[in-house]
């Protein structure tokens, strides 16, 4: 018992919100007399420290604590003084990993003012209007969290429960139905950098649908007029490459389309993913995720456009998969 109390107290710190006061006396009494009585007190104390740290920006919170571990090695620390440091340390990058990633939740967190979370149904409909002042709202509080925080507070719109559900609810929706909600999304955040978090909040759930979202969005830049792709849209001469993507996708995932989307003939997997790797050379070094949801839209927009033509031999066609990986990635340059 009286160890999953050090559990829960290191947890509670973490979120840098004290715990309530009958709380802590019901932990206190749980290790009184224990062995790990003294360890309580040492969280106690660095409590009151870890209060002043994270008032602090960011950068200055981990200068404190680089200042400390340097202190302990030029002039020594007892066990506790460096388990102190420790904790201190899990419970900054605890506070700063959820503040990048998760800032509407931390906002709650820090100030025991919880987000009221979306209708999303409203937006499966295509009525923004009814959730633009909520998201007004958070985009205000967002940005007054950066001005306190810098640039290290994330600004992603949405709560993760919402994110999911977001997602869920790309995944199963008709690729035109699924471009729509892309459109509400773009047109409700009214800010590509908001809109960009959205889309990397669905990306783990909903990778491929994430990676359409992001290139709906780079067709339609601010000031586009209303209405489809045409030949003066960015990357316009590839026709509207987010669609194309979901209707691949369709097509190579056919229960995605109750069935309805007729299976399309793709060369070998491994062929296709040589001649793609071969294209793009280094152009993801480091970006394993990126990579494979590149790869992963270019054989959907290659799977589209193999069912538009009517082609059924299941051989690669070298030409229709570079125009694939232009449209969704672009040129390959040399740089010298």
């Amino acid at each position: 018992a009286a160890s999953r109390v050090i559990e829960q107290y290191e947890k509670q710190v973490a979120t840098g919100v004290p715990a309530p006061a009958d709380v802590m006396i019901g932990w206190a009494s749980a290790v009184a007399g224990t062995s790990l009585e003294g360890e309580f007190q040492l969280i106690q104390r660095g409590e009151v420290e870890l209060q002043q740290v994270m008032k602090l920006p960011p950068v200055e919170q981990r200068s404190y604590l680089q200042k400390l571990k340097a202190q302990q090695q030029t002039q020594g620390a007892t066990v506790s003084d460096q388990l102190r440091a420790e904790r201190l340390e899990r419970a900054i990058e605890t506070r700063l990993k959820a503040l990048r990633e998760s800032p509407l939740e931390f906002h709650g967190a820090t100030t025991g003012q919880a987000v009221p979370p979306l209708n999303l149904g409203l937006l499966a409909s295509g009525n923004a209007a009814g959730l633009r002042e909520q998201i007004e709202e958070r985009q205000t509080l967002l940005r007054a969290q950066r001005a306190r925080y810098g640039a290290e507070a994330g600004m992603s719109p949405f709560l993760p429960q919402e994110a999911s559900a977001l997602a869920g609810m790309l995944a199963k929706a008709p690729p035109q139905q699924a471009a729509q909600v892309f459109g509400t999304v773009r047109d409700l955040l009214d800010d590509p950098k908001a809109y960009e978090e959205a889309m990397r909040q669905i990306a783990p759930d909903a990778p491929l649908r994430a990676e359409a979202g992001r290139i709906y969005a780079l067709q339609r830049p601010a000031g586009s007029p209303p209405g489809g792709i045409t030949a003066t849209s960015p990357n316009g001469q590839y026709g509207d490459v987010a669609l194309t993507i979901l209707r691949g996708e369709t097509l190579l995932n056919p229960g995605k389309d109750d069935g309805k989307a007729k299976p399309v003939a793709m060369p070998p997997p491994q062929e296709g993913h040589q001649h793609i790797a071969g294209q793009l050379g280094t152009a993801f070094a480091g970006r394993p995720e990126e990579y494979r949801r590149a790869v992963d839209a270019v054989n959907a927009y290659y799977a589209a456009k193999t069912a538009d033509e009517g082609d059924a031999n299941g051989r690669l066609n070298t030409e229709r998969m570079n125009t694939a990986i232009k449209a969704v990635i672009g040129e390959c340059v040399d740089i010298e």
